[in-house]
């Protein structure tokens, strides 16, 4: 059972909320405030495009490739798709009762990209095998700590607000970590990244007053003498009307030597635009995002964009799949399991028709493939015949053969 749906019970039932001895860890405690004045939180955080368009696009596509559990062949140099296993339905479908597989993983990555750590909590049976993964909703419930014994045993304590606090031991919880100075936290994005995103909040903002404004900067009306309180409310009024809502970008009509003096600069004196641009590449690379991924095309070109993308795979998101990959199998396999737990990405890395085509013809010519297999990579159905390996005659291994194949060329 889960966390979130038996701790008030447990609780109530032990009569007490557990107290004890215990040593948490911790890197770089949150400083939510940037240079700029803006606070930079998770919420905050994501109202800024650049920010919004790298969590999404690592989400979504960590969280929507196939997640497949194999086992290794008898002779250890090949592997097998375990489909009928409750472990390759709990990673590739359902990890819950109320989740799919890609809502579970797409949360795992915007907790893990936000904070740097995530937490699900592994249900076992009475085996002490997997049976479901419950995300643990927010991260900053979870502290890593150890118990003040001989052996620092680590241990995670689950604080949910309302409802008292849970000890869950090191193995029954499934931590994902971004990058990490000590191995058991990850360092927090958004407080290493504090300044670049407050500055580009800062940008966000000041953008929406000055069209909120009229597009237009404030200016000081100097006046030659005194005004009479009606004179000056009326002439106050008729600036205010001439440059802002329906009448904004009119005429102003100043009278009586009064003088319009600016007092503030233009996006362009100020050079927002640039800052903004500036702002989206200093943003992708806290996130190691390619800006076309993020749809920053300045430099992009629909020569490179394909050869971008294989780079996005190799340096982006690969490090991000072995990491998930190799916790999943720590903490969901029993040690010295034949089984492996791997992202298939061949998807991913498919290119265009005409390069697919012309792959697949190499393949199969050289005995790599067989046609049935490049079928089933274009999601096609086997067709009769489409097992066969073919060998091209100049490779064919001639010890015991050599008259078959001397007859045959003959």
């Amino acid at each position: 059972m889960s966390v979130l749906k038996t701790l008030s019970v447990r609780l109530k039932a032990a009569g007490q909320v557990l107290v004890g001895g215990y040593v948490p860890y911790g890197f770089f405690p949150r400083i939510i405030e940037s240079i700029s004045g803006e606070p930079v939180t998770p919420r905050t955080a994501l109202q800024v495009a650049a920010v919004f368009a790298c969590i999404n696009v690592l989400s979504q596509d960590v969280s929507t490739l196939p997640l497949i559990v194999y086992r290794r062949t008898k002779d250890g140099k090949g592997k097998d798709r375990t489909d009928g296993e409750k472990l390759y339905r709990l990673l590739h479908l359902q990890p819950n009762s109320e989740m799919s597989s890609v809502t579970w993983r797409e949360v795992m990555m915007i907790h893990t990209l936000l904070w740097s750590n995530h937490y699900s909590e592994i249900v076992r049976d009475w085996k002490g095998n997997p049976v479901a993964l419950w995300p643990i909703p927010n991260p900053e419930w979870v502290r890593f700590c150890r118990k003040d014994d001989n052996v620092y045993t680590p241990f995670y304590r689950v604080t949910i607000p309302g409802r008292g606090v849970k000890e869950m031991p090191f193995e029954n919880i499934l931590h994902i970590k971004g990058m990490s100075m000590d191995g058991n936290l990850g360092m927090e994005t958004l407080s290493l990244a504090r300044n670049v995103i407050g500055q580009a909040i800062a940008a966000q903002n000041y953008a929406g007053r000055y069209f909120r404004n009229g597009a237009e900067p404030s200016a000081i009306l100097k006046y030659p003498k005194p005004l009479k309180d009606d004179a000056y409310k009326r002439l106050l009024q008729s600036y205010k009307d001439q440059t802002t809502g329906s009448e904004q970008h009119g005429m102003v009509i100043l009278e009586n030597g009064a003088d319009w003096v600016k007092t503030s600069y233009s996006p362009q004196d100020s050079q927002l635009i640039d800052t903004r641009k500036n702002d989206v590449i200093e943003v992708c690379r806290y996130f190691r995002v390619p800006p076309h991924k993020v749809a920053a095309l300045e430099r992009s070109t629909n020569n490179n964009i394909e050869q971008q993308d294989l780079d996005y795979y190799k340096s982006t998101l690969r490090p991000w799949l072995v990491k998930v990959e190799q916790e999943m199998m720590i903490r969901l396999l029993p040690e010295n399991d034949d089984r492996l737990i791997e992202f298939m990405i061949d998807g991913m890395l498919r290119g265009d028709y005409k390069t697919r085509m012309d792959g697949y013809a190499v393949g199969i010519q050289n005995g790599i493939y067989s046609p049935n297999e490049c079928r089933a990579m274009e999601n096609l159905n086997p067709r009769p015949g489409g097992e066969v390996y073919y060998q091209p005659l100049n490779m064919v291994d001639n010890t015991g053969k050599q008259e078959t194949a001397n007859a045959t060329q003959n």
